[in-house]
């Protein structure tokens, strides 16, 4: 019998990682629009679902509570939404739960409202729902497809996964946390060690070659600034 390929035998939930300044963007990443009007953050929710349609419901965009939010999102938001999981995209607010003493730029800010970066997003995901397999997606992939999800998905190692790009670096946002990695990290922020990335190459996490078929060429690139972003809809 072959595999199914809309069950998803390892992840349990879906991340959305959108809570950063983009300084460098210039305006949020989470809500840039794409060539058909959809804003960042629901491509990727849309891909998640193409991928792993079990998935849609179960899935969270992790938002700094200074967030700028669409009419969508504000709508989440009012709903105060919190564990357990609610149909349809729920949001984690990743800095109301910061136990970690530290911050993920480097600096002594306690702002309660300003997002830490990845690792707080993946840390308060992990706070909220402590068991689950995380699906992790940045918001600033516009090329990602269902496929390459799939490709992850199938592929995935506990306790960490993710994708090496053409450069030879891992994609720490493009992968799948497990509680024992999410664990490891929470440490390493304690420490002082901030980077996803760090703590993937610490435990000896399973970093995957792009896959040669089947998946759209330039995929796993991810955006920084405007000019990044039109080039990536030019190809």
């Amino acid at each position: 019998m072959g595999e199914d390929s809309t069950r998803p035998t390892t992840v349990t939930a879906a991340l959305i990682l959108a809570g950063g300044k983009s300084t460098r963007m210039g305006s949020p990443k989470h809500l840039l629009k794409h060539p058909d009007g959809r804003p960042a953050y629901r491509f990727i929710h849309d891909v998640i679902s193409g991928a792993y349609p079990q998935l849609r419901s179960r899935t969270y965009i992790s938002l700094a509570r200074d967030s700028l939010l669409d009419r969508e999102l504000s709508s989440r938001a009012a709903e105060a939404v919190s564990p357990p999981l609610a149909p349809g995209l729920s949001i984690i607010w990743d800095n109301d739960d910061d136990t970690s003493g530290a911050n993920t730029h480097g600096d002594a800010s306690s702002d309660k409202t300003a997002s830490g970066g990845p690792a707080k997003g993946l840390l308060a995901a992990w706070r909220a729902h402590p068991e689950e397999t995380w699906l992790v997606l940045a918001c600033d992939y516009p090329r990602l497809t269902p496929a390459a999800v799939q490709c992850l998905v199938r592929a995935h190692v506990p306790p960490v996964t993710c994708f090496r790009n053409r450069d030879g670096f891992c994609e720490p946002l493009v992968s799948i946390w497990g509680p024992a990695a999410l664990a490891q990290l929470a440490r390493n922020v304690e420490a002082g060690r901030q980077g996803p990335s760090w703590t993937i190459r610490q435990i000896g996490g399973t970093v995957l070659d792009l896959p040669n078929e089947g998946v759209a060429e330039g995929w796993l690139c991810n955006v920084n600034n405007r000019e990044e972003w039109d080039e990536a809809f030019r190809v």
